[in-house]
């Protein structure tokens, strides 16, 4: 039993994202309008298989590279906080690692446009429909989290130099969210002890894009039930209080979680 590993951590942008996000949810056909907009939406359906799109990856230079293919995301990890701004983090699997190869000539660069924290916004709302009403003026971290989503099996086959295939499993999903402890962040206490699904959308909102008054944006809405409560936590001498929450499906907004990236990326390729 051969295969590969990898690991992902750093500094997303608003036109890189799309590649990490299909090798986890697959690759949508983004809907088009203005010039150069393109809008790509990700989602996680509880009646259908992810369909990911596998990704070839090397590394190396003209000296030694090497290269491994099949590769998909299991793990995806984000941290959204005014201080550090946007950071990942993710885990995948690959087929076999193949040394010495000769690395893709001449690969097309894409422009890099920064998700930094005066982007951000974070809102908790009542319903799916209502999204994006209440911001949250004291949130310091809010940390959404997907993991487990893929693992490989392994047939009896001889022909199969590694995993037959990538399968879905049941994933480990949540949001840790550090508010200050104040009446807007206390509130969510009664939000747990009556067992109430929240509405959360982190939003990020870059620049405009040379070619039409639209923003680069990042949208990750979510529903949620709250699993238990840390309060009287210290955040940089602020009294702050933590939620640990798990995605839920909602029946009336019909999803658990939607992604949505705004960038100028004609191709995920």
């Amino acid at each position: 039993m051969e295969w590969s590993t990898f690991a992902l951590s750093g500094k997303p942008t608003y036109t890189e994202l799309c590649w990490l996000l299909a090798m986890m949810f697959g690759n949508p056909s983004p809907a088009a309008s203005g010039v150069a907009v393109k809008t790509r939406t990700y989602d996680m359906a509880d009646t259908a298989l992810l369909a990911p799109t596998t990704a070839t990856i090397m590394k190396g230079s003209s000296v030694r590279a090497q290269k491994l293919a099949y590769g998909l995301l299991h793990d995806l990890g984000m941290t959204f906080s005014r201080s550090a701004g946007l950071t990942l983090t993710g885990a995948g699997i690959g087929q076999l690692f193949t040394d010495g190869i000769t690395m893709t000539a001449s690969p097309v660069d894409v422009p890099l446009v920064p998700i930094v924290g005066k982007h951000l916004d974070f809102y908790i709302d009542a319903t799916g429909a209502a999204l994006g009403t209440t911001k949250m003026l004291r949130a310091f971290h809010v940390e959404p989290s997907l993991t487990g989503v893929y693992g490989p099996i392994w047939p009896i086959n001889s022909a199969n130099a590694s995993f037959g295939a990538a399968i879905d499993l049941p994933p480990t999903t949540g949001v840790k969210i550090t508010m200050e402890a104040d009446a807007a962040g206390m509130a969510y206490l009664s939000q747990f002890r009556a067992d109430t699904t929240i509405f959360c959308r982190l939003l990020a909102t870059g620049p405009l894009m040379a070619a039409d008054a639209v923003a680069y944006s990042l949208t990750y809405d979510v529903a949620l039930g709250i699993k238990s409560v840390s309060p009287d936590e210290d955040e940089s001498g602020v009294t702050v209080v933590t939620f640990e929450t798990e995605m839920t499906k909602d029946p009336t907004w019909g999803k658990a979680l939607e992604i949505k990236v705004v960038n100028d990326v004609a191709a995920v390729a």
